[in-house]
């Protein structure tokens, strides 16, 4: 083999492997791998996906990680259901969130969205990781499927 294969598959190789290194931190810092552990789900999204959303995700009301456009969203009659575009999350597990285990917290100013407002919620078994929506997309939620507009607003924490 060339020198310059070899180089090429090194370079390579520790690109590829510095990359889930480092999608796995930011998806171990976000909380969704403590989500995934109460909520993972191995089955199909519902066919009412929502691709490519962004959604900012806090660990004891500091924001750890935004996911720019690459959140995908589903609601059923019963779930919320969240998935990570794979280049960003190969290894880790869609999330399905009961809407009874589903609490808007409140709505907040985020400092990653400019002049919009969002709506932060939290999972009951996970009640310290928050994540939170633009209010375009909660609305769409609440409207489109009807399935967020249930869920009980609480008081700023």
């Amino acid at each position: 083999m060339s020198d310059g294969l070899i180089l090429g598959v090194m370079i390579l190789g520790g690109v590829s492997l510095f990359w889930i290194c480092l999608t796995y931190f930011i998806n171990t810092l976000s909380g969704w791998k403590v989500l995934a552990k109460h909520y993972a789900y191995a089955g199909d999204m519902p066919p009412n996906i929502i691709k490519f959303q962004s959604a900012v995700f806090f660990y004891a009301r500091i924001s750890l990680a935004q996911y720019g456009g690459a959140i995908h969203f589903a609601v059923d009659e019963t779930y919320l259901y969240m998935s990570i575009f794979k280049p960003l999350g190969f290894f880790e597990k869609k999330l399905r969130i009961p809407f009874e285990e589903v609490t808007k917290q409140d709505e907040i100013q985020t400092r990653v969205w400019p002049k919009k407002i969002s709506t932060r919620f939290s999972a009951r078994q996970c009640p310290r990781i928050k994540f939170a929506l633009e209010q375009k997309l909660t609305a769409r939620l609440e409207t489109h499927w009807g399935a967020l507009s249930g869920v009980p607003k609480r008081q700023a924490l």
